[in-house]
């Protein structure tokens, strides 16, 4: 029984620093091997430890920029080395510093952000749509997201937290990435026992992901293959006390029916958390995102009641919004 997490798989022609080039669906046949055989551990905290910890985070979250290098937070000391030992270990990247976190950060934006690749994206197929989010320049959005999980402690702030965590609640974190409310739950409320489900298709993000949680007893990790988009959560008959889903239906190659599959595995009175950006359509923004927009909101007003914000107007849904599943 392997406890390591496997390495990735590497494509001809990378190199180990500014060039790294994944094998992201070769990567993921490993790494769901590795997660039916892994090791579970229990993550369960201690109550005052993690609230001294979410204190702390709090605190040094609204400390100066100038008060930390390179604008990197205070807070969390140690998020630098676990995406160090992810990208030399599992990557097989070159030791770096903090430095070369931010320069290699801006040299792989520049890969994903590249007009003449992005120009030619389509989205015919699902197979298509996986292969836009596996192209190895969008390594950047492990380097984004490992950055803004560390300079936000808890995505939505803590009395998203406080609402949406409670023990025994069922929590499933959609289209996740690097998944920051779980992330959140496991730093700072582990003292309150959930059970979390992580999910996405298989991208770099996730990847790194599956590496952080991927044998914490508290969470199930599901990478999604092409034949299982619609389908994602196949095989899960009990529904879940809260949802999140967030940064994802703009990208969605069906967001109607993504909202109607997600309100399916959420029970009566629970609580969905999401989010629904405006968006032209360009780079991994879907068409399916920005036609379906309009009747999909309508959707979930018409089976949410929204107690978050307060204030809302017909087609907005921007921001953080929590609805509550009518019966």
């Amino acid at each position: 029984m392997s406890s390591s997490f496997p390495l990735a798989r590497r494509l001809r022609g990378s190199n180990d620093y500014d060039d790294i080039r994944i094998d992201i669906p070769a990567s993921f046949t490993d790494v769901r091997q590795w997660l039916s055989e892994r090791t579970c551990r229990s993550v369960v905290g201690n109550r005052w430890r993690n609230t001294l910890g979410l204190t702390r985070a709090i605190v040094g979250n609204r400390l100066p920029a100038k008060q930390s290098l390179f604008g990197s937070p205070i807070h969390d000391r140690h998020w630098f080395t676990r995406f160090q030992s992810y990208w030399s270990r599992v990557l097989g990247g070159v030791k770096i510093d903090l430095g070369d976190f931010f320069f290699l950060r801006s040299t792989y934006r520049q890969k994903c952000e590249d007009k003449n690749r992005l120009s030619d994206i389509n989205w015919n197929d699902g197979t298509q749509h996986l292969a836009n989010w596996q192209h190895p320049a969008n390594l950047f959005h492990t380097f984004h997201f490992a950055f803004k999980d560390a300079r936000v402690p808890v995505k939505g702030g803590a009395s998203l937290a406080r609402r949406s965590f409670g023990p025994g609640k069922r929590a499933l974190e959609f289209g996740c990435g690097l998944a920051p409310m779980y992330a959140a739950w496991r730093r700072y409320f582990s003292h309150l026992p959930m059970q979390w489900t992580i999910l996405d298709i298989e991208n770099f993000p996730f990847h790194y992901a599956c590496q952080l949680y991927g044998d914490d007893a508290s969470c199930k990790c599901i990478p999604v293959a092409v034949e299982n988009m619609d389908v994602p959560l196949a095989g899960q008959s009990q529904p879940y006390d809260v949802i999140y889903c967030q940064e994802v239906l703009e990208h969605s190659h069906a967001p109607l029916h993504a909202a109607k599959y997600l309100l399916d595995h959420l029970n009566t009175g629970g609580m969905l958390v999401f989010d629904y950006m405006q968006s032209d359509g360009h780079g991994l923004d879907t068409p399916a995102g920005v036609e379906g927009r309009q009747e999909t909101i309508a959707f979930l007003r018409q089976h949410l009641d929204i107690v978050h914000p307060r204030q809302f107007t017909s087609w907005d849904f921007q921001s953080l919004t929590i609805g509550i599943r009518r019966k």
